[in-house]
């Protein structure tokens, strides 16, 4: 039996942070600010199990390689969502087009963000943390404005709007248990859909109503009349087991379905340190199920843009109907 050295204390020390935050992700457990914090690193972290099962089975220390097949196999449980849903592009035509954007609200490049979002020809934009100066230069940089409108403008960061080039035939901006979202019937040509505008308080501040917030964002959005989208900054990754929930609760990321679940968003201002790390803005579609009578979007294409002055990436997702 080969003697515990300094090599075994090492490898110790490393595994018991990886294993407890696979406790938190069996457990379910997101409710504190440090333990979301972390969790947006789950692959980073729990990947570096990797070396330490190699060097426990080259150094003949069997329980070492044991121990760190728990968190590889939690993180392949965990990604294999996004490593096997490679859908193919639908073969038919392009319905609606949405365009998302975290403005950032103290944004100090109004009129360059405001050129990038109208570089984008998107039939719906959802924008969040959108201030009436942000408002103002995008009206402008568009130049063929989007004249239909619901929206929350503030100077804050609580701003949220949807703009439309198709009328928006009901709903408005709506209260929820944490920020106000924007919930509309956009009715275009073919079909009309129904675009949630999001943008929940992060779970680094007040964790309880992000959860509620999300709890309440599938109540809310569940068994509508039309093909319904959410689109906006979720303050969530699917490393959450909070935003996991709303997904397993009958919803597909645009990214993931587009073969691009492996991107981030976040954060986007930081230069090279750090590089974004983490995807908290999402486009979230119903995944079809056999006894829907109702027509469903599927994704065709999403494509990342970076907006200027805003520590999010934008994205513009292309949608097709399907039956």
């Amino acid at each position: 039996m080969t003697a515990w050295n300094s090599l075994d204390t090492l490898g110790a020390l490393a595994l018991a942070p990886m294993l407890l935050l696979c406790l938190t992700q069996w457990c379910r457990y997101d409710r504190s600010r440090l333990v979301a914090q972390l969790q947006a690193l789950t692959p980073y972290v729990l990947v570096l199990a990797v070396p330490i099962a190699v060097i426990g089975a080259l150094d003949d220390r069997l329980w070492l390689t044991a121990g760190a097949m728990v968190p590889l196999a939690t993180l392949l449980a965990l990604a294999l969502p996004i490593v096997v849903r490679m859908d193919t592009p639908p073969e038919s035509p392009t319905a609606l087009v949405v365009g998302c954007a975290n403005l950032l609200g103290g944004n100090s490049k109004p009129e360059e963000a405001a050129a990038a979002l109208a570089g984008h020809d998107a039939d719906v934009w959802v924008l969040v943390e959108v201030t009436p100066l942000l408002a103002d230069a995008i009206h402008r940089a568009m130049g063929k404005p989007l004249l239909h409108r619901a929206e929350m403008l503030d100077p804050g960061t609580n701003g949220i709007a949807i703009w439309s080039r198709w009328p928006i035939v009901s709903g408005g901006v709506v209260d929820a248990p944490g920020r106000r979202t924007v919930d509309v019937v956009v009715e275009q040509r073919e079909v009309s859909v129904r675009v949630i505008a999001v943008h929940p308080r992060p779970p680094t501040q007040v964790p309880h109503l992000w959860r509620d917030e999300l709890a309440w964002l599938g109540d809310t959005a569940e068994g509508g009349a039309h093909p319904t989208v959410m689109v906006g900054d979720f303050n969530g990754a699917r490393w959450h087991p909070s935003f996991r929930r709303l997904l397993h609760r009958g919803w597909v990321d645009a990214h993931e379905a587009a073969g691009h679940g492996w991107g981030a968003s976040w954060p986007a201002d930081r230069g090279w340190l750090p590089p974004p790390f983490v995807r908290i803005d999402h486009a979230l579609v119903e995944r079809g199920r056999a006894q829907t009578v109702r027509r469903t979007l599927a994704t065709a294409k999403v494509t990342d843009f970076r907006v200027p002055g805003s520590d999010h990436t934008g994205f513009v997702a292309e949608f097709t109907v399907s039956q």
